[in-house]
């Protein structure tokens, strides 16, 4: 009796000992399930901003693709103004050329009218028309021939500048298609901490009710 007595009171101390320590780890894993559920609730709220980010993120990359298929139509306008400004050029320079040899064929009309004196004199006021007729065009042609190759000028800059414009597109594209790779990739490896951590959460808290 004395013995069992003795095995009783060691088994009380030890009960007491055990208890104690019970506790305390209680009051461990119930700090850790505290700290893992506040983990868990940030890493939630940072996935949701991340998965925001992401949404902004392809609709900028859609935006520039929209952006870059308009350049490329006014690319193409820009080559047919290009295209219809040298067709306009090509017609201005033949309209200088009839103007030219008019003027000539007036002169010749002019130095024929004097060989024929008094008879030629009608004919010689009709070639002075004809070569001042001449001259005015002449002169039209010549302004439009400048100011068409102006204009080509200003075409051919606009060109450079839209070609330019289109390849800085494409690149600032690519890093915004690249920045979404790693978004993407960045909010996977997102999800899957959160569901990890929701089950570590979920396995403290059962430790701890148990």
């Amino acid at each position: 009796m004395e013995h069992s007595a003795k095995n009783t009171e060691q088994q009380g101390e030890l009960a007491s000992t055990g208890f104690v320590s019970s506790s305390q780890a209680t009051t461990a894993i119930g700090g850790i399930t505290q700290s893992a559920v506040v983990i868990s609730e940030s890493t939630s709220e940072q996935l949701e901003k991340a998965r925001t980010s992401y949404q902004e993120l392809v609709g900028v990359s859609d935006d520039i693709s929209k952006v870059d298929l308009k350049l490329s139509g006014f690319k193409e306008t820009v080559n047919h103004l290009n295209n219809k400004s040298k067709g306009i050029k090509e017609i201005v320079q033949l309209i200088q050329t009839i103007s030219r040899q008019t003027g000539l064929l007036a002169l010749n009309a002019a130095v024929e009218a004097a060989r024929a004196g008094q008879a030629g004199k009608g004919f010689a006021v009709v070639a002075e028309e004809v070569k001042n007729l001449a001259g005015r065009v002449r002169e039209a042609t010549d302004n439009i021939s400048e100011n068409i190759v102006e204009m080509l000028a200003s075409v051919q800059t606009t060109l450079g500048e839209t070609e330019e414009i289109s390849v800085y597109m494409h690149t600032t594209k690519e890093m915004v298609d690249k920045s979404c790779q790693q978004f993407r990739a960045m909010v996977d490896d997102f999800e899957n901490m959160h569901g990890q951590l929701q089950n570590i959460t979920a396995s403290v808290e059962q430790l701890s009710a148990t």
